[in-house]
């Protein structure tokens, strides 16, 4: 289990609730942690703008900086060979971050409809929300394949 703190820490915990790694990649509230399928990466993001992504198990680390808070985080479920993940927040995007020949480069896969409030990846399956509902998108076409309305009236 890993969660985040208001100072800026990450928490990473067995199922006892034993410390196992504690580190401090940001100066703001953390708003959303996750972990990789295979255990061995975790990332999260920040009030303050950067995403960090830091290896369990040694030292590697990377720090992808933006210039607005970052409310939500999502590691591709095969993080350790692709290095992809997806993140949105007030900048109202939702931006797919990849390795490529000259490092890591942002894509932005919607923008326009309000704040991202969470993004969550199933397969190549990815599916975030925000102020007009729940879209979902399928990475290995590049092409959105669900909307869901937010309902009228709703909070």
């Amino acid at each position: 289990m890993a969660l985040g703190t208001v100072s800026g820490a990450v928490h990473v915990l067995d199922l006892a609730g034993n410390e196992i790694r504690r580190f401090t990649p940001h100066s703001a509230a953390v708003l959303d942690v996750c972990i990789d399928t295979t255990g061995e990466f975790v990332g999260s993001c920040s009030q303050d703008g950067p995403v960090v992504v830091s290896s369990l198990f040694g030292g590697d680390s990377s720090t992808h900086w933006y210039h607005r808070p970052v409310h939500a985080i999502a590691l591709d479920p095969d993080y350790a060979a692709r290095r992809t993940f997806a993140t949105g927040g007030l900048a109202d995007q939702l931006v797919i971050n990849s390795r490529g020949w000259f490092g890591s480069k942002d894509s932005v896969v919607h923008s326009g409809e309000g704040p991202i409030q969470t993004i969550r990846i199933a397969g190549h399956m990815l599916a975030w929300a925000n102020d007009h509902g729940v879209k979902v998108y399928d990475a290995q076409h590049a092409k959105r394949v669900s909307y869901i309305a937010r309902t009228p009236g709703s909070p």
